[in-house]
């Protein structure tokens, strides 16, 4: 089974950081959760550098596009199974 994962990618984006875009393109995907859930995980990386003070200067997840957009897809395949389940158990139920 192979997902296509097609965002089209708004002008607005281009003035953005890179970890907010990702979160704007998945709200403009209907990627609800995954948009929630990343956006959770950046505050987490965050919380976590400032307890770090030195030690940790800046926030890794945020620096790394690559890691990023992984993360991304990943979420967006978990939710469009997710969904698509969902769709299967509706008309199962009332077939």
């Amino acid at each position: 089974m192979s997902f296509i994962i097609d965002i089209a990618l708004s002008s607005s984006r281009f003035h953005l950081l890179p970890h907010e875009a990702i979160i704007d393109e998945l709200k403009e995907g209907n990627y609800e959760e995954s948009s929630q859930y990343l956006k959770e995980l950046f505050e987490l990386d965050e919380e976590i550098r400032r307890k770090a003070d030195l030690i940790w200067e800046k926030p890794r997840l945020k620096k790394n596009k690559n890691a990023m957009s992984r993360l991304r897809d990943g979420l967006i395949i978990v939710e469009q199974a997710k969904n698509a389940g969902e769709k299967e158990n509706i008309h199962g139920t009332i077939c």
